[in-house]
């Protein structure tokens, strides 16, 4: 702890001093908990020291809580999220995406022809209709509004 560091609107030290108790006494539990959440010990270290510092400075109103024991877990199982939380948004956004494939100009260009050739074959209204509804993008059956076909045929 800094020298002179008071937790908010600390007016003596018997604040300061009952947080160093509390913090030796509790920080083994502590440990045990970001153990079990981290996995690992440099990461139940820092976790466990971030906790104890995010404690020192809201100590006022933390000594104040019925159990401080399960208030300072509530307070370390929060940081875990948030840092875990914080550790995929930063791994997603600095994820190179790889380049997507390009399509080969030369197969559009054959299924179009392919398309065009089947469309020929439908009777006039069938083939107005399949254009209307899949190429124009009105699935939903309003192609025959703007005609003089019954929406029913359209469907």
């Amino acid at each position: 702890m800094p020298a002179g560091a008071e937790p908010e609107g600390a007016a003596d030290g018997g604040s300061v001093a009952a947080f160093e108790a509390y913090a030796r006494d509790g920080q083994r539990r502590l440990y045990r908990t970001a153990y079990l959440l981290c996995g690992n010990v440099e990461g139940a270290k820092d976790l466990t020291q971030t906790t104890l510092a995010k404690l020192f400075q809201h100590w006022r109103r933390a000594s104040r809580a019925d159990n401080l024991d399960a208030y300072a877990k509530t307070v370390l199982v929060r940081t875990y999220v948030a840092e875990r939380r914080r550790s995929v948004r930063d791994l997603l956004a600095h994820r190179s995406n790889p380049p997507r494939p390009q399509a080969d100009p030369a197969s559009g260009v054959d299924l179009r022809v392919t398309l065009l050739a089947l469309l020929d074959e439908l009777p006039p209204r069938a083939g107005a209709m399949v254009v209307l509804r899949y190429w124009k993008g009105s699935g939903d059956g309003s192609g025959a509004g703007g005609s003089r076909w019954r929406g029913r045929s359209s469907r």
